[in-house]
């Protein structure tokens, strides 16, 4: 599933107007995925980028915000799933095919050259798409089954995306349908910058953060020497929660990933909210 997650990386780097909620449509049905945001959608820079190895313009425009992607290689990772790539975006459709001549096992550059082609789905208008085939050997059901346990704590770090809309279509029907938010926000019962996830059981979280600054010199991020650590706690609010469930949640407290923007493994760390006499 490390391909998705690159997907989702992408889509938060991406530029979003204003006046909308920067979200994210993931739909699987046989054998196939669509991945959609509503991004502004690609010029010649972006286009030129994504057929390229370690040539990302977010090194040129950081503009004071940290970028989850440096490497200009993210997108490269949907080849591990998937031999063939469709791209629609504004004015831009065309494919990556990474399938090997018959007859030879020659590597050809079909990750770095685009061919123009038609979006094999209709196109979402004010959305860029991206759709998937998947190559025989990718074990679709676990894709399935691990689509199907992403929850609202996959977005809780992000910079843009607040929302992700996940189909999935096992047959002719959609047998799985939800979606995950993210709001920003004050705690009402802390004045404490929160946030809130739906649907989640520990929502909301508080949030606190520390700045580290003197870093070393790195050569991926030139000129570049501060970052930030961000903390979520979940918040004890007395009233999102029956008894029941606040009594589970002290005497077996759920653990909690670590985070490098999106999350990285399960290092066993628990929160444990107070009890309330």
């Amino acid at each position: 599933m490390h391909f998705l997650l690159e997907l989702l990386q992408n889509a938060d780097d991406n530029a979003y107007n204003d006046s909308i909620i920067p979200k994210v449509k993931i739909t699987y049905h046989d054998g196939t995925l669509r991945f959609d945001s509503n991004e502004m959608g690609f010029c010649r820079v972006d286009v030129e980028s994504i057929c390229s190895i370690g040539q990302s313009p977010k090194k040129k425009s950081q503009q004071g915000r940290r970028r989850i992607g440096e490497k200009g290689i993210g997108f490269k990772a949907v080849f591990r799933v998937a031999d063939e790539v469709f791209i629609n975006s504004g004015f831009y459709s065309f494919k990556f095919n990474d399938k090997k001549s018959p007859g030879t096992d020659k590597e050809h550059l079909g990750r770095l050259t685009p061919v123009w082609a038609k979006f094999p789905k209709e196109p979402l208008a004010g959305f860029t798409s991206f759709f998937l085939s998947f190559r025989q050997k990718v074990d679709r059901r676990m894709i399935v089954e691990e689509m199907k346990k992403l929850d609202a704590r996959l977005i809780m770090f992000l910079h843009s995306v607040k929302e992700v809309e996940i189909n999935v279509f096992e047959t002719f029907s959609c047998s799985t349908k939800f979606t995950i938010r993210r709001a920003d926000g004050v705690s009402q019962y802390s004045g404490l910058s929160s946030r809130i996830l739906k649907p989640d059981n520990f929502s909301s979280y508080i949030i606190f953060r520390y700045a580290v600054t003197n870093l070393p010199e790195e050569e991926k991020r030139k000129g570049c020497n501060k970052s930030e650590i961000v903390l979520a706690f979940p918040e004890d609010s007395g009233s999102s929660h029956s008894q029941q469930q606040k009594e589970q949640k002290i005497i077996s407290p759920e653990t909690h990933k670590v985070y490098s923007f999106l999350p990285i493994r399960d290092y066993g760390f628990k929160v444990c909210p107070p009890c309330h006499v």
